[in-house]
Parts: structure tokens; sequence; C-alpha cells
């Protein structure tokens, strides 16, 4: 079956960035293998082993199991130019390809050099879900297996399998989840080599830069705790209401790595339930953020305006310079709110 290639232009703005999910929950459950490649790369010499056919029937749950664990990674984008991004644009346009461009990309991917890869194998999978068409890109490395066999007079025999692939997940070295809906196409990905980046090996390899950056990232996290307090107006103490703005900043400015469950735990630790965990982790999925680590842009932090408002509608507004002068007391059913000021300079 063919498919024309077309794609959605999509601008990203470094302070409201237009997002898009890579793929929905409903497209993610209906992944499905339509072609499967490898190619043996990094192997000692200096030309790939190319393969003509893999047959994948059998096995297509193994490698779907592990396509859905590069979407734990990072979200990016291609840039102008990208040579991978045209190459699988080809592939949409003519399916008929597919061999002959994964070969081209292994060839290009074995002549990157880094002296931490290792030996291992280059795989291409082109997947449907519905109306969509993903890829997937993944150097899977060749890991020490030993296998062992019983014999009759209760004996084992012990073989060293080399060429194996494994479960583990240190074994799926590199991975990048494709989505070409949108110009510029859309990516998911994990690199083992660093935890918050990938290695400019592979960023080279796909010419690609992160969708979002560490100062967008920063201001973004920030902004999503204090979201989903709002959202739990009725289920969080009053108490920790008045003080979350506070909380999420100071718990952003004390990492220096942001991880999203430390992040959570510092604000809403002592008065979270699941309800509240899952609809950050909604927000942070609805703004391609889940599972992202990166360097903490504490120059980017803002505490901002504080907005209290009393049930008899008096409503207070103050910068975060000046919080220390806002005392907020509660004393039983009653909330006491002191401000201490120099003077009363205008009266409404």
């Amino acid at each position: 079956m063919s498919w024309v290639a077309r794609c959605i232009l999509v601008t990203y703005y470094e302070e409201d960035g237009i997002t898009v999910t890579i793929i929905s929950d409903e497209e993610l459950n209906g992944l499905k293998i339509e072609k499967f490649i490898f190619h043996v790369i990094h192997h000692g010499d200096e030309t790939p082993i190319l393969l003509d056919e893999v047959p994948v029937e059998g096995h297509e749950e193994f490698f779907l199991e592990r396509i859905k664990d590069t979407l734990k990674g990072s979200p990016f984008v291609f840039l102008d130019n990208s040579p991978v991004e045209q190459q699988l644009r080809t592939i949409l346009n003519d399916e008929s390809s597919f061999v002959e461009v994964s070969k081209e990309l292994a060839v290009q991917f074995h002549q990157h050099e880094d002296k931490k890869i290792k030996p291992g194998v280059f795989m291409l999978i082109l997947l449907s879900s519905g109306a969509g068409r993903f890829f997937s890109i993944i150097k899977y490395d060749h890991e020490q297996v030993l296998h062992y066999t019983l014999e009759n007079d209760n004996k084992a025999v012990i073989k060293e399998i080399t060429n194996g692939f494994t479960r583990s997940k240190d074994a799926l070295h590199k991975a990048a989840f494709v989505n070409l809906e949108y110009c510029p196409g859309q990516l998911v990905i994990i690199d083992k080599t660093v935890k918050s980046e990938i290695t400019n090996f592979f960023k080279n390899f796909l010419f690609v830069k992160k969708m979002h950056d560490e100062q967008e990232m920063t201001k973004k996290i920030q902004n999503l705790a204090i979201k989903t307090a709002q959202a739990h107006k009725g289920d969080l103490p009053d108490e920790f209401l008045t003080t979350v703005r506070s909380k999420a900043y100071d718990a952003i400015s004390d990492m220096d790595m942001f991880e999203q469950n430390d992040y959570y735990d510092r604000v809403f630790g002592g008065v979270s339930n699941d309800s509240v965990r899952e609809t950050f982790s909604n927000m942070l999925r609805a703004d391609d953020l889940e599972g992202e680590q990166f360097v903490v842009n504490r120059h980017t932090l803002k505490k901002g305006q504080f907005k209290l408002k009393t049930r008899e509608g008096v409503k207070i507004y103050y910068s975060d310079s000046n919080e220390h002068t806002v005392q907020i007391d509660r004393m039983g059913g009653r909330v006491r709110i002191i401000i201490e000021t120099d003077d009363v300079t205008e009266q409404f």
C-alpha cells in the first residue's frame, strides 16, 4: 500500500510554543509494523553488512515494546534540509524504496565515527496506526549472552551467542520515533550515552534540535505545577493553594537537573494524591514534556504576581518582591491577612 506524503506546517515559538502530540494513546494502542529491516554496523569493517530482507513475523511484539520504550525520551524536531527527514519522506511517497533507503541510512550511520559506539545493528521500521504512518530508527547493541542446553547425562553445555537481541534496556542504545505529519518532522529520541541530551554523533546524523530549549522548559514546568494545583482547588488544602506559587518556584530553583518525579514530590509532597499526580503528568504530556530531563535555567525563573481573593470578594495583588510584606494566618475556620507597609499611598 502506498501513502502520499503530506505535512502540516508548524512554527515553534520560544514563549508560547505550538505543541503537537507525536502519537495519541489511541494510535499507540493500534500500532503495527508494516515494514522492517536491519543492517549490521560498526563491526570493524569499513562498510556495513547490508541485508535485503529480514522477516519479522512472530516477533512483532518484541520490537513494538522496544519502540514504545523510545517514547519515554525527549522531543526533537528536524532542522531544515535534514537528509534523514528527506529520505524518510521518500519512503512515504514510494514504499517500494524502503529497503534501498534503509541501506543508505545504515551507510550514513556507519560512516559517523564514535569510539563509544559498539557493534550492533541499525534498524529501520515503518509503522502504521489507522491513517497515520510513523518510523522507528534504532541502534541495537550486540550484547554477550550465554545460552545453555541440558544433555541426557545430567550435563549442561554453555555456548556464547554474540549476534542476539536482548530485552535489556541498555541494549537499545539509540532510538528515534518519527512522525512526519508535521513540517518540520517531529521525533522522540533516547540516547543512553547521555542523560538530558543526545550525543553530537546522533544529533549530526539525524540533523535535529530539541523542540524546547532549557529556558522555555524551565518556565513551562513552573507554570504547569501551578495549573495543576488550580485544577484541584477542591482537593487541596487552602493553605497549600496560597503558597503553591512559591513552592513551584523554590522546587525548580533548588534543582540543577529537572526530573519529573523529584520535582512533583518537592511541590506536592504531603498533599499529593493519585488524581493530582495524573493531572500533572497529563499536562506535561500535552506539552511534550513528560519524561524530559534538562538543565534548569535559573535566570528565567520568576515568582510572578500573587493573586488572593477572599470569599467576600476582596482581591489582593502583590509581586514576588513584596511577598515578605504579606502574612497569611489560619485560625480554625477563619483566615487573617496582614499587610505590613511603610504607607498607604493611594485609596480607590
